[in-house]
């Protein structure tokens, strides 16, 4: 089975939601857990607590979100044929049993598309997009 991590960062500028990123196809839980410990390295974490973290995600965390302390980082690791992408419009994090259309890797998230008349998309109570966006 192949796999892939999700990373979401932390909101910014009054964003409910942080913008995210999904790796390329790996061919083990394992590889997509070492990816989040060594992005937590490469950021300046410590190396014990950044593999413990890694490990404890390959084994004990499949597709539900878990925050690294302290970061604000949040990962996921998910099966290559269920995975979610990002939000091709402001880049928060579109699970694939997130609405109908969410299984395409265009399809746009709940906040930035809303399927209800009149309901005004993109805001960032619903979305990545940040306060400074929506300014008048």
């Amino acid at each position: 089975m192949s796999y892939v991590l999700s990373i979401v960062h932390p909101p910014e500028n009054g964003a409910t939601f942080g913008k995210a990123e999904v790796t390329e196809v790996v061919t083990h839980v394992q590889y997509a857990a070492d990816l989040a410990g060594q992005m937590l390295i490469d950021g300046g974490e410590n190396t014990l607590p950044a593999r413990f973290f890694a490990n404890h995600l390959a084994n004990e965390v499949h597709s539900m979100p878990y925050a690294y302390p302290g970061t604000g980082l949040t990962f996921r690791i998910d099966p290559a044929d269920n995975a979610p992408h990002p939000c091709p419009c402001c880049g928060r994090l579109v699970l694939p049993d997130a609405h109908g259309q969410a299984r395409h890797e265009d399809a746009y998230c709940l906040g930035c598309y809303t399927w209800a008349r009149g309901d005004e998309g993109c805001l960032p109570r619903n979305t990545a997009h940040s306060n400074e966006r929506h300014r008048p």
